[in-house]
């Protein structure tokens, strides 16, 4: 796809390599450890890197989402990068299933009544649907 004056910055390396031949966008990359599981960057380095950056939007893959606790990740330093992450964007958007929700994890990132949007498949759980909207959450619904 064609995107104009657009500037990307990812821990991942599949979503570099998907941006890779974009035009129009700048990609930058936070550096750090790799995860090799899931192909990303971690650590300190990462974190840093994102201090000097503000940035319109966030897109966040999660793990886990539950309405009262939140969403969450099993890894702590993914937790931690998630959080400043959020930190230094406007709006945060997550990417998920519906697989993930009404789930937890050990390590959480963010109240659940901080994100601006979430997109999810139409399997979500209809009480999940309805206290995201509640919340005030801008629910995005795509067909699977």
């Amino acid at each position: 796809r064609k995107h104009t004056d657009v500037i990307a910055m990812t821990n991942g390396m599949n979503v570099a390599n998907a941006l890779l031949e974009a035009e129009g966008v700048e990609l930058l990359m936070t550096g750090g450890h790799l995860r090799r599981q899931s192909q990303s960057f971690y650590g300190d380095q990462a974190e840093q890197s994102l201090q000097n950056y503000h940035f319109d939007m966030l897109f966040l893959g999660v793990d886990a989402i539950d309405l009262e606790r939140g969403v969450s990740t099993h890894n702590e330093d993914e937790a931690r990068l998630n959080r400043r992450m959020c930190e230094v964007a406007e709006r945060i958007i997550v990417v998920t299933d519906s697989s993930k929700f009404n789930r937890s994890s050990l390590h959480k990132i963010i109240d659940t009544q901080r994100i601006d949007m979430i997109i999810v498949d139409e399997g979500i759980p209809a009480d999940s649907l309805e206290g995201l909207r509640k919340a005030g959450v801008e629910v995005i619904l795509v067909g699977e």
